[in-house]
């Protein structure tokens, strides 16, 4: 995570290069920082999010592909 995190932080502040001469703007390292942050935090709450809905995609289909159990023998009505 730290490593996408500083790739993230690195790219942003590539861009900022190329735009204007801001590598020593403190204004500008702080707002690639908090720019790589939130991406990061933003691809693992989808990431999460995404294991979760298949996990209950899962449940569903479990619980609703499952044959009823058959009836007790007792409770079924006689023909005599």
């Amino acid at each position: 995570m730290l490593e996408t995190l500083l790739a993230v932080y690195v790219l942003i502040m590539h861009v900022f290069t190329k735009i204007g001469k801001y590598i020593l703007s403190p204004l500008a390292h702080t707002v690639a920082f908090t720019t790589a942050i939130i991406l990061v935090l933003t691809a693992i709450g989808f990431w999460y999010g995404y294991r979760l809905l298949v996990w209950l995609a899962k449940q569903v289909y479990k619980t609703f592909s499952s044959k009823p159990p058959l009836p007790a023998p007792e409770l079924t009505a006689s023909t005599e």
